[in-house]
């Protein structure tokens, strides 16, 4: 019961932060996702535990709104991927801002050694619960492999930036997005492999993470896959 009353307050005040902006718990959830990294409506769902048609009328809503984009991917124009456009980026940034301003203020109110308590109980729940999902997941993975790529770029504006892993369905045994994290030239990430329908994995770049590295279209980097 407690769960269940944490879990409705959390709702609620989670409402209390977007509202004010227009948008709704449900909406925060895949711009915070999608501004993480572009994702597929059926990868989010499938990640959260929720219905695909869910996921699809509120990506559909913010599509409809201008705050997502729906792109193809650049190896399999049958898949789409939600992106933010410049408005969905302003708007994300918005509710983070009140967001952070909320936990500063429910931080305060807490013993800082009590806080840490807490947060290490949770992230320590939190880990078992993963674990034993992931036991139960037929599409969990252990990764731990390196290989070279080479940077791709899309032609145009909003041209996706990203490397391709060949032959990666023939590694892991399955052509489903899977997540991972890892190093590209000694720089950590963590993010999702979306498949292409050819045997291979397609892996986004973030703009931050290609300024960070130097590079550009046609550069090799080294990609070392630890999980």
């Amino acid at each position: 019961m407690t769960i269940f009353w944490m879990n409705g307050l959390l709702m609620r005040i989670g409402e209390s932060i977007v509202g004010p902006l227009g948008q709704s718990s449900a909406r925060w959830q895949i711009l915070g996702r999608v501004g993480a990294s572009p994702q597929t409506v059926a990868q989010m769902a499938r990640d959260m535990g929720l219905a695909r048609q869910s996921i699809q009328r509120v990506a559909d809503v913010l599509a409809r709104d201008g705050l997502v984009i729906y792109k193809d991917l650049p190896t399999d124009r049958r898949t789409q991927l939600l992106q933010l456009t410049p408005s969905g980026e302003e708007v994300l940034a918005a509710i983070y801002q009140r967001n952070q301003e909320w936990s500063k203020r429910v931080v305060g109110l807490i013993d800082p050694e009590r806080w840490n308590r807490i947060t290490e109980e949770l992230i320590q729940l939190g880990s078992i619960l993963e674990t034993d999902g992931q036991r139960s997941s037929e599409e969990s993975a252990m990764v731990e492999t390196t290989f070279t790529a080479t940077i791709r770029k899309d032609e145009g504006k909003g041209g996706w930036t990203y490397v391709v892993w060949p032959d990666s369905a023939q590694f892991l045994g399955t052509k489903k997005a899977f997540k991972v994290a890892g190093t590209i030239d000694g720089q950590e990430f963590s993010a999702t492999f979306l498949p292409t329908g050819d045997g291979s994995h397609l892996l986004p770049l973030r703009a931050s993470l290609v300024k960070v590295l130097g590079k550009k279209g046609g550069d090799a980097v080294e990609i070392r896959l630890k999980e």
